[in-house]
């Protein structure tokens, strides 16, 4: 439904369609125009505009107009030209006196006349313009008025109307923008791909293919429901070399989709490619149809049955090591306190009391017993007499309390709970070992984020990508996913993203170990023309991706690194 609304004059209230609220109806695609005889484009007239605007919000509100506050209205205007425009006329009459005037009297001034006419030869630059009478009828001349027009931007001006030429259907084209849609419309254009399942891939047929049918695949998908809602026409192209792009260090050349892009060779580049920094300096991206991260993908290591000697694992050897010697320790120093204090010697025979033989119970064994009893729990048939020694065996008893609590939580949890160690929690851990090998794709931006990124070992972590290329030939990949059975058999750790829900599953021997390293972001480029990113904004809020999506739901792919 289409609306238009045009004052007849300027005694309506569309007058003031500036001052009113249309922020509703921006982008409801109606057509509201007004006039408007304001000069805002005067910076003098935008001052006094300014300032009587500042002096309107701090006096008290007045009832609802329909307006916002704030504005100078068409009424103010010209209540303020008026006002200039009379005391010109009286600074020109300086022979005219003012006499006091009578209610009773109906007698004219005398200078009214002449007054007038001084008022019809006034001239003056306003708010509203230029102001100038006709000396006949008094009213005003030559005096311009702006058509303005609700866009998506506000209330612009759009014609220039002239009272005395009439309307001068001059647009102005510095507010005007293009629809998108329009433009691409009947246009042919050629878009750049690469082969990555599933995304973009060659379609099994047992006819020959040509053209665009020889490709399938996510990309492929949406690119043709986009050429169906937009109305153009595309081309289908393999990129020369391959690779997805990226810049050389030394001579600042592009390589693959995004040198095409560059060089102007495609309009357009379908792929799975990720927005990285120096990438969107060179080219213009649209918005992000899938949102990715960088994680690590590696073999969860396999459970053993328990040993011999697993009551020992709750427990480090230092601990263990540890408490032997304070057992050592405690046992010799009771084993000499015992025999130094007098208390701990007993005459062996109670019937002789005159008998010089004693005997003294914590002898060294005795002393070892002791301790051991303690530690075990199980206490002994020796017990300390003298002051000395309990307190010696009371250290020793809260000792083993303290141990043997400990050791009975932690060996109750290893007997339940089988401890996951990870081997890689982060890119330095990667970058320390050298046992798991790992890999990227070639000139990809995770590759690029390995040997740029500044993490903690980025320069160790650089070079191991390329100490492993000569030794194994799948560690610095030219196309993606690696096969399930390469990793799980070689015991490569593949640096990419795993982004199918159903991968955990599948992979039930596998652990996707969630390394959060950078966010990447799969999309659609274009080189360098904003056109195209409104123009693939508009596949993010259509029902394009959705039932695409739901398409390849059942394809488990491992991960993909770009």
């Amino acid at each position: 439904m289409f609306f238009s609304y045009l004052p007849e004059s300027l005694t309506v209230p569309c007058q003031d369609l500036f001052a009113l609220d249309v922020e509703a109806y921006r982008y409801s695609g109606v057509n509201m125009t007004g006039f408007r005889i304001l000069n805002t484009e005067n910076s003098q007239v935008a001052s006094i505009i300014e300032k009587w605007s500042m002096e309107r919000l701090q006096a008290p509100p007045k009832p609802d107009s329909g307006l916002l506050d704030g504005f100078m209205t068409t009424d103010a205007a010209l209540m303020y030209d008026a006002v200039h425009v009379v005391a010109v006329a009286v600074q020109q009459s300086q022979q005219i006196t003012v006499s006091s005037l009578q209610c009773n009297r109906h007698k004219p001034w005398r200078f009214g006349n002449r007054f007038m006419a001084l008022i019809k030869e006034a001239h003056w630059d306003g708010l509203t313009g230029r102001i100038t009478f006709n000396r006949t009828n008094g009213l005003r001349t030559d005096f311009d008025l702006d058509v303005i027009s609700l866009k998506e931007d506000g209330l612009e001006k759009v014609l220039g109307e002239s009272v005395c030429v009439g309307l001068n259907m001059t647009d102005h084209q510095k507010g005007k923008t293009s629809n998108v849609t329009d433009s691409l419309a009947n246009r042919s254009l050629v878009v750049s791909t690469i082969l990555v399942e599933p995304y973009v891939m060659f379609k099994k047929s047992d006819k020959p293919l040509y053209g665009n049918d020889r490709f399938e695949g996510y990309c492929i998908d949406l690119l043709r429901e986009l050429a169906s809602i937009l109305g153009f026409s595309y081309e289908l192209r393999l990129v020369e070399d391959g690779r997805y792009g990226a810049q050389d260090e030394t001579t600042g050349q592009w390589s693959g989709m995004v040198k095409e892009l560059i060089d102007h060779v495609t309009d357009l580049a379908v792929a799975p490619l990720a927005i990285t920094y120096v990438r969107e300096k060179v080219i213009d991206f649209s918005k992000p149809f899938m949102t990715l991260g960088i994680s690590i993908l590696y073999r969860k290591p396999n459970g053993t049955n328990p040993g011999v000697f697993s009551f020992l694992n709750p427990l480090s050897p230092d601990i263990w090591m540890y408490i032997l010697l304070a057992y050592l320790g405690v046992s010799c120093v009771l084993f000499v306190i015992a025999r130094f204090s007098p208390y701990e010697w007993y005459n062996p025979h109670p019937c002789n009391p005159d008998s010089d033989v004693v005997e003294n119970n914590f002898t060294l064994l005795n002393s070892f017993w002791f301790g051991v009893g303690a530690l075990m729990q199980q206490g002994s048939e020796l017990m300390p007499k003298a002051l000395s020694t309990r307190i010696v065996g009371g250290i020793w008893w809260f000792f083993t309390l303290i141990i043997i609590s400990s050791y009975t939580a932690n060996l109750a949890a290893f007997l339940t709970v089988e401890r996951m160690e990870s081997p890689i929690d982060s890119a330095d851990d990667l970058a320390k070992q050298t046992r798991i090998e790992y890999g990227v794709v070639e000139e990809g931006s995770t590759m690029t984020f390995f040997k740029v990124g500044h993490i903690g070992h980025g320069a160790i972590l650089s070079i191991s990508l390329f100490i492993y290329q000569p030794v194994h030939q799948y560690s610095l990949c030219t196309r993606s996913p690696c096969c399930v059975s390469l990793i799980i058999l070689h015991c490569l750790s593949l640096v990419s993203d795993p982004h199918r829900r159903d991968a955990r599953t599948a992979l039930c021997q596998m652990e996707g170990k969630s390394v959060s390293l950078r966010l990447l972001q799969w999309i659609f480029m274009a080189s360098g023309v904003s056109l195209f990113s409104h123009f693939i904004f508009i596949s993010s809020v259509c029902v394009v991706c959705e039932h695409i999506l739901k398409r390849h739901e059942n394809t488990c792919i491992l991960s993909l690194s770009l």
